[in-house]
C-alpha cells in the first residue's frame, strides 16, 4: 500500500512541477477520450439485423397485429404487387391505426416513385383518407448510398402534402410541420403523427 501511495504522490508531483509532462499526459487523455466518442458514435450508427417487419412490430404493434390477424399466411413484407416475399408490400388497407391504414408496394412507388424491391423492407402505412396526413415509412436499405435518395423521396412527400393542404388544411400542415426523417443505421424513419415523437423513440428501442 506503501509502495502505490509513493507512486500516486511521485506521479502528482511530476504533474506538478513538470510542464512538458503535464501538456503530454493532458494530449494523450483527450485524444483517448475522442477515440472512445467515435467508436461510440460509430456504434450508435451500425445496422440492425432486424427486419423491417419486426421493427414495424414494436413501433406500431396494434396495426401490425390487425394485419397479421386477417392475413396470417401472407408476409407483411413483399415483392413487386406482392409476388416476391423479399421487400415491399403485400395485401389490401386491412389495419388503421391512428389515421394510417397499410399501404402495398404499388402504393410506395405511387407516392414516393421508388421500387420497394431495391430495399431489403420496407413497411409502409398510409393515410386513411385524403383529408388526412397520417403516414409511417421504415424502409431498411439494402446499401448506405440509398439513404441520400430516400431521404429526398421522402422530403418531396413532405413537401407536396404542405402545398396540397396549403391554405386550409391548418392542423395537416402543423402535423407535417412536425414530420421526422432519420436514417439510423441501416433503416429509414419517416412519420407524420400526433404521435411521430412515441413512435420514433419505439423505433430506437427495437434496433
Amino acid at each position: 500500500m506503501k509502495k502505490f501511495l509513493d507512486r500516486i504522490y511521485g506521479f502528482a508531483d511530476i504533474m506538478r512541477t513538470d510542464v512538458l509532462f503535464r501538456y503530454n499526459f493532458v494530449k494523450v487523455v483527450l485524444i483517448a477520450a475522442l477515440l472512445i466518442f467515435v467508436v461510440f458514435l460509430l456504434g450508435g450508427n451500425t445496422g440492425s439485423s432486424r427486419s423491417a417487419e419486426e421493427i414495424a412490430k414494436s413501433v406500431v404493434p396494434d396495426l401490425m397485429q390487425a394485419e397479421n390477424a386477417e392475413n396470417p399466411e401472407s408476409p407483411y413484407t413483399g415483392g413487386e404487387d406482392g409476388q416476391d416475399g423479399g421487400s415491399g408490400q403485400t395485401g389490401e388497407n386491412t389495419g388503421v391505426f391512428d389515421g394510417m391504414g397499410q399501404g402495398t408496394v404499388l402504393d410506395f412507388k405511387r407516392i414516393f416513385g421508388l421500387n420497394a424491391e431495391d430495399y431489403e423492407g420496407v413497411v409502409y402505412f398510409k393515410p386513411i383518407s385524403q383529408m388526412d396526413v397520417e403516414e409511417l415509412l421504415i424502409v431498411k436499405l439494402a446499401s448506405d448510398d440509398q439513404a441520400e435518395a430516400l431521404e429526398e423521396a421522402v422530403n418531396d412527400r413532405i413537401d407536396s402534402q404542405k402545398t396540397s393542404f396549403d391554405g386550409y388544411g391548418v392542423a395537416q400542415c402543423a402535423l407535417l410541420e412536425k414530420a421526422i426523417v432519420k436514417t439510423q443505421g441501416n433503416f429509414l424513419f419517416y412519420c407524420v403523427s400526433p404521435d411521430a415523437e412515441k413512435y420514433y423513440q419505439a423505433f430506437l428501442d427495437a434496433m
